[in-house]
């Protein structure tokens, strides 16, 4: 529901001070695209576009602009300078999983949702991203949501809600 797949058939959901369960579908589209970031477990890239324009893809669309110093923190942190000009196709499954992230965090959205972001990354790579997520989550008030079977990163976060068989058998903080 957060990401605007399904509507509620009761309550509301708030993000950033506007209830979103009142928009119009062409109106959540438009704030979705600004104010959440999606890291999908499958990628999701353009084959027929660059990796640099696979980053930039919703603010080019929209004609947004965003912060080119973040841009390149981010190509940095990620390792992803040397293969900007190239096709998605042509590279591994935890390159394009590091594309997906860097197109998720491009425009500091308030809320990124992430299925299994490290899934594909070794180790010093996937604590790398944690790390950066965390610092982004401090510096730009932004709300995480991460689905991952790592336990080792679930205890990163600072709230742990576990599910199996569709019902939540664990919900705390960890502080």
């Amino acid at each position: 529901m957060i990401g605007g797949i399904d509507k509620p058939t009761s309550g509301k959901i708030f993000i950033d001070g506007i209830d979103v369960s009142t928009l119009k579908e062409n109106e959540y589209t438009k704030f979705r695209a600004k104010k959440i970031g999606y890291v999908f477990q499958k990628y999701n890239l353009l084959e027929e576009i660059t990796v640099k324009e696979n980053i930039r893809i919703v603010h080019t669309l929209n004609g947004w602009n965003f912060d080119y110093n973040f841009e390149k923190e981010i190509i940095r942190l990620l390792d992803i300078q040397d293969i900007l000009d190239t096709s998605p196709r042509y590279l591994s499954g935890g390159q394009q999983q590091r594309i997906a992230i860097a197109r998720a965090l491009i425009g500091k959205p308030a809320i990124v949702l992430a299925d299994e972001p490290t899934g594909n990354l070794d180790k010093k790579r996937s604590e790398e991203i944690i790390s950066f997520m965390k610092k982004s989550n401090i510096k730009f008030n932004q709300t995480y949501i991460i689905v991952t079977h790592d336990h080792n990163i679930a205890e990163q976060c600072s709230r742990i809600v576990e599910i199996e068989d569709g019902k939540i058998i664990r919900d705390e903080k960890n502080i």
